[in-house]
């Protein structure tokens, strides 16, 4: 009787314990997709918080005007946009800018380990510096988020378009996808 019931008992646990470490792997595997899910949220969130504090001024719309270079659509995109902000959103805690206007460049660049990443450049908005110089220092942001496509809706056309020819102006609608 005692190996029977020893035999029941052994089964028991080793029931218990597969359940338990089947059900502590699916935890931390939803852990971790909620966790790359939240960086996506984070990005896109900070895109909103920066596009919402655009700013722009007729006296000289060359320089403050929203620019978009398209490179393709899908989960491979690796659009840039640029614009001028006066927030704080994708700026480090100590940056200088974050007390004027700056203007923002937002891409998909691989970072130092050869990841795509979300890549952020900030400058003084009346620079006279080329957005892609390697004069501008870039941050990383994500490598969760590895794809950007973004859209403008062009009213003349009622539509969306994948490119932004008036770069001296700001769209006021702008539709932007994340991978």
């Amino acid at each position: 009787e005692l190996l029977v019931a020893l035999a029941i008992m052994s089964a028991a646990f080793a029931i218990i314990w597969s359940t338990f470490s089947v059900t502590v792997r699916a935890w931390t595997r939803g852990s971790e997709l909620l966790d790359n899910l939240h960086r996506g949220d984070f990005v896109m969130e900070e895109l909103v918080i920066g596009l919402r504090s655009a700013a722009f001024f007729d006296s000289a719309p060359g320089k403050y005007g929203f620019r978009l270079k398209d490179h393709g659509s899908g989960i491979d995109s690796a659009d840039t946009i640029s614009w001028v902000a006066s927030g704080t959103a994708f700026l480090p805690p100590d940056s200088p800018l974050a007390n004027g206007l700056h203007r923002l460049v937002v891409n998909i660049e691989d970072n130092d380990e050869g990841k795509p990443a979300v890549t952020v450049r900030a400058f003084p908005h009346l620079a006279e510096v080329d957005e892609d110089s390697v004069l501008v220092d870039k941050w990383y942001i994500s490598t969760e988020v590895r794809g950007l496509n973004c859209e403008v809706y062009v009213e003349e056309d009622e539509d969306w378009k994948d490119e932004w020819e008036d770069t001296n102006s700001i769209p006021r609608l702008v539709h932007l996808t994340l991978f």
